[in-house]
């Protein structure tokens, strides 16, 4: 897992599960002045003990898990996510996989067991794809703001990977594993490849699309599963494994 959002290794990306922090001037200057207040006040000796209480229930909880094999009854339906099989995909399903399976492993004392396995549930499935889709788009604010940029900067006319640098000041190479990485989701397509000295080029595919999510709701109680799955459910986790 990493927090690092540039400069990530094409090839080491798809072995990371990515998880977007807000890096803007605002919230570094509010962490810069909680900093501030923790060098300039002295320690409460409270705050240190509610904090170690909070530490042993969640190592309470983590020493209560048991090792299961679990079953992804679910799985045939999440690769419809990976449609376009890209070669990284044999690398990232396996993660969404392991994230349904961990997630129901954390709910074990909640879900089925069946000769020895866990079955994951739909529940656990909706918690999976929201962090997945989180991650799968990077479709944080950088990835959009890339794309606004290319759409001021370019206005439907073809871009190439050091063209994109200039307008984003960043490296042609970072520019490019960006690039690959929208390629990828859909959101621009190559217009021509590489020539000699001639870099690739690319275009917008329309307007951005939405998030996209691996299997939309088709039901009510697929809807209903996935919202009562969402808010709060770390403290789910550990009120399913106290």
């Amino acid at each position: 897992m990493t927090t690092a959002v540039d400069d990530v290794d094409e090839e080491l990306a798809t072995r990371l599960l990515k998880v977007s922090t807000d890096c803007s001037c605002t919230q570094t200057r509010a962490v810069l002045q909680s900093q501030a207040r923790e060098a300039a006040s002295i320690p409460d000796p409270r705050r240190r003990e509610r904090e170690d209480r909070e530490l042993q229930v969640w190592q309470l909880a983590m020493a209560k898990i048991r090792a299961h094999h679990v079953v992804v009854p679910q799985a045939n339906e999440l690769l419809a996510y990976f449609e376009k099989a890209h070669t990284s995909d044999r690398r990232s399903f396996p993660l969404l996989l392991s994230l349904v399976q961990g997630i129901a492993l954390l709910h074990q004392r909640t879900r089925e067991l069946t000769a020895g396995s866990l079955l994951a549930s739909d529940d656990d499935v909706a918690i999976a794809r929201r962090l997945w889709t989180s991650h799968s788009v990077g479709a944080d604010a950088q990835a959009n703001a890339l794309l606004d940029q290319i759409r001021e900067a370019f206005a439907g006319e073809p871009f190439s990977a050091s063209e994109v640098a200039r307008e984003a000041t960043c490296a042609p190479d970072t520019a490019r594993r960006k690039l690959n990485s929208l390629e990828e989701l859909g959101w621009i397509e190559r217009v021509g490849t590489s020539r000699g000295r001639i870099g690739a080029r690319w275009r917008l595919v329309g307007a951005p699309p939405m998030v996209r999510e691996i299997n939309p709701p088709s039901s009510e109680t697929d809807a209903s599963a996935r919202s009562s799955a969402s808010p709060g459910y770390e403290v789910g986790h550990l009120a399913a494994v106290q």
